[in-house]
């Protein structure tokens, strides 16, 4: 998951409090008129931040919770506009009935509302797991990769080793060599000295 700079977390919980005080003082009527803009800034510029925090692995299922994010802040939206509408009526013209308008329009934006809040509270729980198993799947295997190129290293070393010291065999002949070439020299005086005449028998 691409990690957020400080500026872009800074005003994703810029958003998310204006979402907040949006939406909580447009449901206490507390100056309805200006709220919606606000919420509705706020849910802008919340769901601005979470489209450029995309993900760039293979896991099926962050991806779909992903998904369901984008899904949520799209319900956000769809809330600000309800609540704007609510306090305006732009969207009365659009409906030849001012009670069919009132049945399913006007004040609706509680729905939409609660049906992104509960996606991204789901989808944002779930997401931190599973990025926490990604993050420890990866390190073991990180883990275990160093262990079998330490392995490896070693072996060579040890490998190495072997090749650069002398065969014991090897050592053997040779001293069994040097000691016969040894003993033979030793001999060579005694078998070239010359022969004393025999002594003749006196008559």
């Amino acid at each position: 998951m691409r990690t957020l700079t400080n500026n872009e977390r800074l005003v994703m919980m810029t958003g998310g409090l204006m979402m907040v005080i949006g939406a909580g003082c447009y449901a206490l009527s507390v100056v309805q008129g200006v709220m919606c803009w606000v919420y509705l800034a706020g849910a802008l510029l919340y769901g601005g931040v979470q489209l450029r925090q995309r993900y760039e692995g293979d896991n099926f299922v962050i991806r779909r919770l992903r998904r369901m994010k984008l899904t949520a802040n799209v319900f956000f939206v769809l809330a600000g506009v309800l609540m704007a509408d609510s306090a305006y009526h732009f969207l009365a013209p659009l409906f030849t009935d001012w009670y069919t308008y009132l049945a399913y329009v006007y004040n609706k934006w509680v729905i939409p509302l609660l049906v992104a809040a509960m996606l991204e509270m789901y989808a944002t729980h779930r997401m931190a797991s599973e990025l926490n198993k990604e993050e420890a799947s990866d390190s073991s295997s990180g883990a275990r990769g160093k262990e079998q190129g330490a392995s490896s290293e070693q072996g060579a070393r040890s490998k190495g080793q072997e090749n650069s010291l002398p065969n014991t065999t090897t050592i053997v002949q040779i001293s069994q060599t040097t000691k016969i070439r040894i003993s033979q020299t030793a001999k060579r005086p005694n078998d070239q000295s010359p022969k004393r005449p025999n002594d003749q028998t006196t008559k």
